[in-house]
């Protein structure tokens, strides 16, 4: 009796979900939706159950859009409460100074194939968004898990989390989200080598072979630049390294 209720409680331990909101400001009232966005999220969304982060997209064709974040389990999501004033305020200050085009996405959290080595401050996110072809996400899956391996034992100090979305269209090619933290621009010039790291660790020519199926199993994907907008935040960029395993 005992092995199956061991079995039960570690498929319930719940995963940690990000809730995503790409907001884009009316072009005339850049800098009221600034101070509503700042004044709403550091009035409702300080606390560390309803707590948000901003970030400012600095690259690609969302570029100049915010993203609003926060990070929570499912269940938790149904004990959050709405603070008297929320909503009132959201849509008298804030929503006439943006334009209805808001993007939202709910992404699971993969602690086993993400990696933070030490307490962080985020500062800087490079986002690389995969698209997975029709039935082959297992497969690229488990691509993933082989790069986290090497990254993990060959690069230590890279900080880089793996997401996936709860609910993905086959139209947005946005099914899997790959996540470096760093802090300063200079750490995009650095050249890891991967390649060789790969095939120290696999074996000669290993690192052509999987990149052959990843080729095989994506549609490929696209790249942005996040930076952390702490003055319109709820909560610090500050991230412990324990709660994200």
């Amino acid at each position: 009796m005992f092995f199956p209720l061991l079995l039960f409680s570690q498929e319930a331990k719940e995963h940690l979900i990000f809730q995503n909101a790409i907001l884009t400001t009316n072009p005339a009232k850049i800098d009221m939706f600034e101070k509503a966005l700042a004044d709403h999220n550091k009035k409702y969304h300080s606390t560390d159950l309803n707590g948000v982060r901003v970030y400012q997209i600095r690259s690609g064709k969302n570029t100049g859009k915010y993203v609003i974040s926060s990070g929570s389990t499912w269940s938790a999501f149904d004990k959050r409460k709405v603070i008297d004033g929320h909503d009132e305020h959201w849509k008298s200050e804030f929503l006439p100074n943006s334009l209805p085009t808001i993007d939202q996405s709910f992404w699971k959290f993969h602690t086993d194939k993400s990696h933070f080595p030490m307490d962080i401050t985020v500062k800087i996110l490079m986002v690389d968004m995969i698209d997975v072809k029709r039935g082959k996400f297992k497969e690229v899956m488990k691509i993933v898990e082989t790069v986290s391996k090497v990254l993990k034992e060959k690069f230590p100090e890279e900080t880089f989390g793996i997401y996936t979305n709860e609910f993905p269209s086959s139209k947005e090619g946005k099914d899997i989200a790959w996540v470096y933290f760093f802090d300063k621009a200079s750490w995009l010039s650095n050249e890891m080598e991967f390649g060789k790291k790969y095939d120290e660790m696999f074996g000669e020519g290993s690192f052509e072979i999987i990149l052959k199926k990843w080729r095989e199993n994506t549609e490929g994907s696209s790249r942005e630049i996040w930076t952390f907008r702490e003055d319109l935040s709820g909560i610090s960029g500050d991230i412990k390294s324990s709660a994200r395993k």
